[in-house]
């Protein structure tokens, strides 16, 4: 964790913190290389402040480990899933917005 917090802090916009590449970054420092366990994360166009990504990251370390740890103790495969998606998102198949719009 104080590697992926020290990143963040290297970051030019700390109040701006990409999410996705931010839990990527952490379940690649999380994973056992003794292990086969995939790990996705899907968390696209989200933005948390610091101090925000902090709090997530030290919540997904546990979610992670844990079943490094745990869930996994006598297989050496499987997958985990981390996925965060913003509430007021609304995901759909059609044209989208125009490359001008300006929500």
């Amino acid at each position: 964790m104080s590697l992926i917090h020290q990143n963040l802090y290297l970051l030019e916009h700390i109040n701006d913190v990409d999410i996705e590449n931010y839990l990527k970054e952490l379940v690649h420092c999380l994973s056992d290389m003794t292990k086969k366990i995939k790990v996705e994360v899907d968390a696209k166009y989200i933005n948390f402040v610091i101090y925000m990504a902090i709090s997530l990251g030290l919540t997904v370390n546990e979610l992670v480990s844990n079943p490094y740890n745990y869930a996994f103790d006598k297989r050496h495969k499987g997958k985990i899933k981390v996925g965060i998606k913003a509430i007021n998102q609304v995901d759909d198949d059609g044209v989208g917005l125009p490359d001008d719009f300006d929500p």
